[in-house]
């Protein structure tokens, strides 16, 4: 099994329940979805799979819980579905690297960053120092 464009609509629907669009650009707006399924594209092949099949499992769950997929649900339904998963216990394993994928990919894109007043990504020039100062680039 591998990772499918099915897949990606449903992590990308994920992605719009963790980060909506509000007076910024959401998840869905930005290339997050990619950007996770690019570097689960290193990962070893059962990896890869067991992200399949949780994806596949959520969109079963969603399918049971609301009649549809979550790729269709509403903004209203899939903030609730989203609400569902981060409150499982059994679900946890799933959702919380998934959820951090989502957020790391957002804010580490000029779109999520900028709007805060944040510097954005620095680990090409040496991260920051603790005092907030960018480091010296090595």
């Amino acid at each position: 099994m591998s990772l499918t464009q099915a897949h990606l609509e449903i992590a990308r629907a994920l992605g719009v329940g963790i980060v909506p669009a509000t007076d910024t650009p959401g998840a869905a707006e930005l290339p997050v979805a990619e950007m996770i399924f690019s570097v689960a594209a290193s990962w070893p092949r059962e990896m890869q799979q067991q992200l399949a099949g949780s994806l596949e499992f959520v969109d079963t769950l969603s399918q049971n819980l609301f009649g549809e997929g979550v790729a269709q649900l509403d903004a209203y339904t899939l903030a609730t579905f989203v609400e569902l998963l981060a409150d499982s216990a059994d679900l946890r394993p799933f959702w919380v690297p998934f959820r951090t994928l989502v957020v790391l990919n957002y804010y580490g894109l000029p779109e999520g960053y900028e709007p805060l007043g944040l510097p954005g990504p620095s680990i090409d020039s040496g991260g920051f120092t603790a005092d907030g100062e960018p480091a010296a680039a090595a």
